[in-house]
């Protein structure tokens, strides 16, 4: 039997490596993972903290909290989820704040009331009909209203089984989507884009871009444009 020539031994071994190589760029599915925080806190430069790790799914009536998708340790998308509960009253829906504090928008939640109301005589001249009248209709997208500090999503009876079946992240019937984030993130792992979006997954509510300087990891400064009331503020 004639033994391999150094030529072929040598295609051989490219070959091999160059198999090895396209393993290595396989996607790695143990590297996606979830993460329930409280909330996403926010550093000096805007960047999101996911510091209030949970050791359960929140499942108590008008609690909240906040899924995480990671994959290879940065997020790819997040979903402000609250608990509105069995006994879901139309006419005294919950509402979820979202205010400025100065690094992004941190979000609340209680049930309609005084919140509403103030936001509604600042934006609408005290008409809270409308508001009324859209949740009640159980809308799939919910209500936003521009405030001086932030905004209000109205709390519909939960978003549309299409939506959350191309989601899957609710696990139970009292679990409803406030918001997602959907988070782009260059090749060296900076973050350049946050979008958040209504339940809906379609109506754009608040857009984060982070601008650096040359190979530096830290923002250069990053700009937060209010799709709600089309305010633009910049942190640096």
């Amino acid at each position: 039997m004639a033994w391999p020539s150094a030529v072929s031994m040598l295609c051989l071994s490219l070959l091999v490596s160059g198999c090895a190589a396209a393993r290595v760029d396989l996607p790695d599915a143990s590297s996606q993972r979830e993460l329930i925080v409280r909330d996403i806190d926010n550093d000096q430069k805007g960047l999101p903290l996911f510091k209030r790790i949970l050791d359960h799914r929140p499942a108590a009536d008008g609690e909240r909290f906040t899924i995480v998708r990671m994959r290879a340790g940065l997020p790819q998308q997040s979903f402000d989820i609250a608990i509105i509960g069995k006994d879901f009253d139309l006419h005294k829906p919950w509402e979820a704040f979202y205010s400025w504090t100065g690094r992004g928008f941190a979000w609340g939640m209680e049930t309609a009331g005084r919140m509403t109301m103030s936001a509604l005589q600042s934006s609408s001249g005290g008409n809270q009909k409308g508001l009324a009248a859209v949740v009640v209709a159980g809308t799939v997208v919910p209500v936003t209203i521009g405030t001086v500090t932030g905004f209000v999503v109205g709390i519909a009876e939960g978003v549309s089984s299409a939506v959350e079946e191309s989601w899957k992240v609710l696990t139970s019937s009292q679990e409803t989507i406030v918001t997602t984030t959907k988070y782009e993130h260059d090749g060296r792992g900076r973050l350049l884009l946050m979008r958040m979006y209504a339940a809906d997954g379609v109506r754009e509510l608040v857009r984060t871009e982070f601008h650096y300087n040359g190979d530096e990891m830290s923002p250069l400064r990053t700009v937060i444009t209010n799709r709600v009331d089309g305010t633009v503020k910049t942190v640096r």
